[in-house]
């Protein structure tokens, strides 16, 4: 395996912060990916959130073998969002990427996405999506979002993100580490990429676009154990509060750069539609709640009712009729 040996006195090129927690059965492909990759100035913060199976063992067998990963470990169980921004604290890099301990990466890909951010003058380069069932052989699966190479501006990478023709998620960019800041995921809540990708895209100049070949970054979908898809299978009203929460954020970020842009109402109204009908059942026992979406779906229908198909007004009639009689 070669690579250049990151020393403690020098500073890589890039830190790739990977957070850990019962991940043992997926984290030694993410990592062999990881320590794969043609392109070799990076470290690895590998930030261990007190698992409860092997994972530890897993990456400590790895980190004997490989000078650039280091373990962080966590004294208590804090999130996810918490372990990223413990690897930020570590990061000696100028440029900084996120990678999830249960994915997987193409060979070329930080290569890719280190010479297009290098060379293209910009703050971000957000990357194309490959996804691949969990408990399978990989059939991959191309995620929708970037479909070609291109550079934009903050305003058109606001309204790509809005739709999601860009990917929300930390993993599928990579930035400037001083481009960050002060900026920090929110800790403790479910969705903390919604907002704290908005804020950090507000910031941006420039961003570049890059689809690559036959497979973008490798994304495992729907892996059980996992706190989104325990969510996403069984709904509660933490995972309710969060989404409500960092989808408001997402819109009140992007209103204060866009204003009262068409494309921004229209996804606010598909987003209260969106949590009226999956929370339909959890909000009969949420008045409170209930009452304060049907408001912001009134507000927010009457401002795109005229850009509604008809399959979309008949469909915002059937869940009020069905469901919420307003």
């Amino acid at each position: 395996m070669g690579y250049k040996n990151v020393m403690a006195n020098s500073k890589p090129l890039l830190s790739v912060i990977v957070p850990i927690y019962n991940v043992q059965d997926y984290v030694a492909a993410a990592l062999q990916s990881l320590l794969e990759q043609s392109f070799t100035d990076f470290e690895a913060i590998l930030v261990e959130d007190q698992s409860s199976d092997e994972s530890l063992v897993v990456v400590q067998r790895f980190a004997q073998q490989d000078p650039r990963l280091r373990i962080v470990q966590h004294e208590t169980n804090q999130g996810l969002a918490a372990a990223r921004n413990t690897g930020l604290e570590h990061a000696r890099g100028e440029y900084i990427y996120y990678f999830d301990s249960d994915d997987l990466l193409p060979h070329d890909f930080l290569q890719h996405m280190m010479t297009a951010i290098c060379q293209a003058d910009v703050d971000i380069v957000c990357s194309n999506t490959s996804n691949f069932a969990w408990d399978t052989e990989p059939e991959w699966q191309q995620a929708t979002t970037v479909t070609a190479q291109e550079v934009i501006d903050r305003d058109e990478l606001l309204q790509r993100l809005l739709p999601y023709k860009i990917e929300t998620t930390a993993w599928s960019y990579i930035t400037r580490r001083k481009f960050i800041g002060d900026l920090r995921f929110s800790a403790g809540r479910l969705y903390e990429d919604e907002d704290y990708t908005a804020q950090l895209f507000t910031q941006a100049r420039r961003a570049c676009l890059l689809h690559m070949a036959p497979l973008g970054y490798c994304h495992r979908v729907d892996r059980p154990g996992s706190i989104i898809y325990q969510n996403r299978k069984g709904k509660t009203v933490q995972g309710f509060r969060d989404l409500q929460y960092m989808l408001e954020r997402k819109y009140q970020i992007c209103h204060a750069v866009l204003g009262d842009d068409q494309q921004l109402v229209m996804w606010y109204y598909r987003l209260v539609y969106r949590l009226l009908k999956e929370y339909r059942w959890l909000l009969k026992d949420m008045p409170e709640e209930r009452t304060a979406l049907l408001a912001k779906l009134r507000w927010s229908y009457r401002k795109v009712e005229t850009s509604l198909s008809l399959r979309d007004r008949l469909a915002c009639r059937w869940l009020k009729l069905r469901y919420f009689q307003f």
